[in-house]
């Protein structure tokens, strides 16, 4: 199965699925990360949308979805275009707390931007109440 296939069947699915239902998406999209072709803001509007799923639900990933997402996220990483960027940032801090902070932090300290460290700032102390 390719990233094509998985956003195929992602534009079937409800609205608001049930959370077992979107778990169980957001394994298989992150299955396909790396399967050429991925476009990376396909990806990131498909995992963004499934993870307002599960908030809509009262549910949040799983701590290994959590790390394959943010391991994504660093590797798609790019300050040229800000509103990636937001959407980026606003993936992560709907993940595990720790680990989202952790890397929010690792991003801030080599951001060369000043609104994309102004970006990391207000969400880190966003997510500070979290803790």
């Amino acid at each position: 199965m390719n990233f094509d296939e998985v956003r195929a069947e992602f534009e079937c699915l409800p609205t608001i699925p049930p959370t077992e239902v979107t778990l169980a998406f957001i394994d298989k999209v992150l299955t396909v990360r790396n399967t050429p072709p991925v476009y990376r803001s396909d990806f990131a509007e498909i995992i963004s949308d499934l993870i307002t799923s599960l908030t809509d639900n009262y549910a949040s990933v799983t701590h290994e979805q959590t790390l394959k997402i943010i391991e994504w996220v660093g590797e798609n990483w790019d300050e040229s275009d800000l509103g990636y960027i937001d959407l980026l940032i606003s993936i992560v801090a709907n993940t595990e707390v720790l680990p989202a902070r952790a890397f929010l932090k690792s991003k801030l300290r080599g951001a060369t931007g000043t609104q994309v460290k102004s970006m990391l700032i207000d969400m880190d102390k966003e997510l500070s109440g979290y803790e």
